[in-house]
């Protein structure tokens, strides 16, 4: 999790690396995004691989 502050709002930002093989998924966004599309996101990267 990154936290940051840009004109005074903070933002959270998660970012999640996942290895599978000589793939490497980098996902990164709003924690509940990135919770919720991690799984898609390899299981799409492994099918077009």
């Amino acid at each position: 999790m990154l936290t940051f502050t840009v004109g005074g709002q903070d933002s959270i930002v998660k970012q999640t690396a996942v290895q599978t093989g000589a793939v490497l998924l980098i996902v990164s966004g709003s924690p509940a995004l990135v919770d919720a599309h991690t799984e898609k996101a390899l299981t799409k990267t492994r099918s077009e691989g």
